[in-house]
């Protein structure tokens, strides 16, 4: 794992710096065709993305498709895009990374002559190509997440307001939805799932049997759905943390 804080120099920034900035789940395409923003002072630059969110430190994950003969930058290909990774000194951790190899990178953005590229701070080996898919689904929901902000907007907007006020008022206790379980029940599962992955998951037959109660299979079904937990592999489940 790389530490790298090239362009910090704590002891001399003055008290109005910022708090350090979460790092953000996305993908190199949407950085590539985000607008790069400069700021004055303190400030992070950051990047300005299509649906207007400011992503000024990165997540990112994907495969080495390039290494400088100076090992000092990178180029990574996670299957929307690549994008250069550069550092200042050289990232000692490359001695021992092979073109094809799979990384985890934590950065920044920044933008020279209309070429994005990224000043890691953590790079990281992935040596368990499981922790991909946990990365792919993390960025699914993200999206997914926006995805219903959208929908959310557009109720607001009173597209499907007069049809959602009328169905609400004919809901009674014994109408709700069977996807919609009791909170207590699917926490009771999702708990169980946690206890009973010992590593590789848990197994979907032994966690109904355990769970004891007729609904078991939906609720495990419907916190797939939700992006709650997934499958590591075919009737393997994992939670997602």
């Amino acid at each position: 794992m790389i530490y790298l804080n090239q362009e910090e120099d704590t002891s001399k920034k003055s008290s109005t710096v910022q708090k350090r900035q979460v790092a953000c789940i996305v993908s190199i395409n949407t950085l590539i065709q985000g607008k790069y923003i400069r700021q004055d002072g303190w400030q992070p630059n950051y990047i300005l993305t299509k649906d207007n969110n400011e992503i000024s430190r990165v997540n990112l994950m994907g495969v080495i498709i390039d290494i400088s003969l100076d090992n000092k930058s990178f180029l990574v290909d996670d299957g929307t895009g690549n994008i250069q990774v550069r550092a200042f000194e050289e990232i000692k951790q490359l001695k021992d990374i092979q073109m094809g190899d799979i990384v985890n990178i934590i950065g920044k953005p920044r933008e020279f002559n209309d070429d994005k590229y990224i000043i890691p701070e953590i790079v990281k080996k992935v040596e368990d190509k499981r922790w991909v898919d946990v990365w792919k689904k993390r960025l699914s929901i993200k999206e997914l997440k926006k995805t219903k902000s959208v929908n959310l907007q557009d109720k607001e907007k009173g597209k499907l307001n007069q049809n959602t006020n009328k169905t609400s008022q004919k809901i009674t206790k014994k109408e709700t939805p069977n996807n919609h379980q009791p909170v207590e029940k699917t926490q009771s599962v999702f708990d169980l799932i946690k206890k009973l992955d010992k590593g590789e998951g848990a197994d979907f037959d032994e966690v109904v049997e355990s769970y004891g109660l007729t609904d078991g299979e939906d609720i495990i079904k419907n916190l797939l759905k939700e992006g709650e937990i997934f499958e590591i592999k075919s009737g393997r489940l994992k939670v997602l943390e």
